[in-house]
């Protein structure tokens, strides 16, 4: 869930990091990175069918979309869904999990592919109460489609081993609001550093940290404080919102610098942030296409990318990137029709870069015609 605010700029918490994250959750997660493979090719395809999440992934997926969440008639519903990333129709699957509870976000799949984590929050449209915010989740216990509320907090993120969750606490003891760290159960909460939106990287030895504003001011914390500090990207500035493409890459929607909206999504060099750099330009506006990218997920695997497009004052949909060879790539619809939401956030794909899930606000019946989803009586996860 998208929550405004900016960042609070905690001092020293780079240098504890290491010992925070220890040195076996360090070693643990330095298996190399997944070579990158043209989406939609034999080599992608393999990839993705060998990763060792997509079993877990696809019962994940099989169970879900048997039992999809019913919509609510109640206003100021926001809602998960989940698609193929290559395109096709949407199915709802969390929407209300407890009673009040009515605004689904910031979903974010497991690395073994057995969880999804998100945060859902108490509100009416225009206000959310995002100090009640807390953390649930889609799992299987064995083959039953379950969940559990991990307690308070907003923005979940998996470590590269899934043992650890990292969160947004808006909620915390001494107001210690910021960016906090947990067992995977919901235990041994402890506050890490920053306020905004927290993300692991692949090899666990570097946070993200995006704030909320426009443009967003990105902070990276690493265990070598060295290599810590605030992205600068010359020329350029990031808007919402970056995510890790890849161990020291982020993927990031980009404009000018002094620039008010995003004109391309680019892989980012975030190594050394100070210095970071475009490794890769995947999308430029133009050509007909005359929207506002957000908050583009990138998989290292297929090497697909998934972004927003908003066209100001009209709405707000899905699209896919296929890359060009060496030069920015085209852009399509990644669902059918031409509908717009007014609402579309936090994209999330799984760990093998088949699917998916997003947050939005559709509401029925215009979202009720996806040909995957059961009657509205279908079992509430």
């Amino acid at each position: 869930m998208i929550i405004p605010g900016g960042i609070l700029g905690r001092t020293g918490t780079a240098v504890g990091l290491a010992a925070i994250l220890g040195v076996a959750a360090i070693a643990q997660s330095a298996a190399a990175s997944p070579t990158p493979q043209q989406p939609g090719s034999p080599a992608a395809v393999s990839k993705s069918a060998e990763h060792p999440a997509s079993k877990a992934v696809d019962r994940l997926v099989d169970e879900l979309r048997k039992h999809p969440a019913p919509p609510s008639p109640k206003n100021g519903q926001i809602g998960l869904y989940l698609i193929d990333a290559a395109g096709g129709p949407a199915v709802r699957v969390a929407n209300e999990p407890d009673e009040g509870l009515n605004q689904c976000g910031s979903p974010v799949w497991s690395h073994d592919g057995r969880r999804i984590a998100f945060d859902a929050t108490p509100g009416i449209p225009g206000k959310a109460e995002f100090d009640r915010s807390r953390i649930r989740t889609l799992e299987l216990d064995g083959d039953r489609l379950t969940g559990q509320d991990l307690g308070l907090g907003n923005c979940p993120d998996f470590s590269p081993v899934d043992d650890r969750i990292v969160f947004l606490l808006n909620n915390a003891p001494n107001n210690q609001m910021g960016v906090w760290l947990m067992k995977a159960d919901g235990s041994g909460r402890r506050i890490l550093g920053d306020y905004g939106r927290p993300r692991w990287s692949p090899r666990s030895t570097q946070f993200l940290i995006a704030g909320f504003g426009t443009p967003a001011q990105v902070t990276i914390m690493d265990v070598r404080p060295e290599n810590s500090g605030v992205l600068q990207l010359p020329d350029h500035v990031v808007f919402k919102v970056p995510n890790w493409a890849g161990d020291g890459t982020i993927v990031a929607a980009i404009g000018p610098a002094g620039g008010k909206r995003a004109d391309a999504i680019a892989l980012i060099d975030a190594i050394v942030p100070a210095e970071a750099k475009i490794k890769e330009m995947l999308w430029k506006k133009g050509a007909g296409l005359d929207i506002d990218p957000e908050s583009p997920v990138y998989s290292s695997v297929t090497r697909r990318c998934v972004f927003i497009g908003n066209i100001p004052g009209k709405g707000r949909a899905l699209y896919t990137i296929d890359p060009g060879q060496g030069k920015p790539g085209k852009a399509r619809r990644l669902e059918p029709g031409d509908a717009l939401d007014n609402l579309i956030q936090d994209p999330t794909l799984s760990p093998d870069g088949r699917y998916l899930v997003f947050s939005s606000d559709r509401k029925p019946p215009a979202d009720a015609k996806s040909a995957s989803e059961k009657p509205a009586g279908a079992a509430k996860p």
